[in-house]
């Protein structure tokens, strides 16, 4: 299961694509559980009967509910259970059955949270998702001054084929786990640690975002211990709000 953390990203990455609108989204991976049941003798005829249910003492339930309960003022959130297996309709004396259930859990976002995140970014088209500590974030910042005043020449090459085709950056350079585009190519040094890896993600959104097309944003976020995801995401447009007579 993912952590707080990353599901709170998720959601406010959600508040910038949905252009500060309120919305609903599915969140977390669907929760599989059963109920047991055995065919006992009523009268003169079986019927199922539940004899163990998994659903109360489902840990992954449980975790879920105590995950979604932290998000912040301005979220909730509903269940939502279905039968994905019914019970079989033909009662077979002797036998032991499973109905299987699965439930997910839908988030509701108000306007006014979603447009509080926005406002964070207002007319800003480099989005940082993830929470960096302020030391991180300050040292970033100078990273990324470095980068834009004293190696701008590196900036188009790895905007071009590095950021480009891969967008998650590490220590030693641009990588899809395959292929890749290494800082030696460019007669660069690996970086170090995670504030170098967020100013140059920063420098070289900064850089890209003159190409970005009409309702378009990077967004960077915590790949993880040791790497940056540097992402192009589209908002929605702004939907019409009709007045009263």
């Amino acid at each position: 299961m993912i952590s707080y953390e990353q599901l709170l990203e998720q959601v406010n990455l959600n508040c910038h694509i949905n252009n500060a609108s309120a919305f609903e989204m599915v969140v977390l991976s669907p929760i599989s559980w059963t109920k047991k049941y055995t065919a006992k003798k009523i009268f003169f005829s079986y019927r199922w009967t539940c004899v163990d249910s998994y659903v109360d003492s489902s840990e992954k339930c449980t975790e879920a509910e105590r995950l979604l309960s932290k998000l912040p003022k301005g979220i909730s959130y509903v269940k939502n259970t279905t039968i994905t297996t019914p019970l079989p309709e033909k009662v077979e004396p002797y036998h032991t059955v499973y109905e299987w259930y699965s439930t997910t859990y839908t988030v509701i976002v108000s306007e006014e949270y979603s447009k509080s995140i926005v406002q964070k970014n207002r007319d800003n088209q480099v989005v940082i998702a993830t929470v960096f500590d302020k030391r991180t974030l300050q040292e970033a910042d100078n990273f990324k001054n470095i980068v834009l005043n004293s190696h701008t020449e590196i900036l188009d090459p790895l905007f071009t084929r590095g950021l480009q085709p891969y967008g998650c950056l590490t220590n030693t350079g641009f990588t899809d786990y395959d292929h890749g585009y290494s800082f030696q190519t460019i007669g660069m040094k690996p970086l170090f640690g995670e504030a170098q890896r967020l100013g140059l993600a920063i420098a070289l959104s900064n850089y890209g975002t003159p190409h970005l097309k009409s309702g378009q944003f990077y967004y960077i976020s915590r790949f993880n211990a040791d790497a940056i995801d540097i992402r192009i995401r589209d908002r929605a447009s702004k939907k019409d709000v009709l007045k009263d007579w």
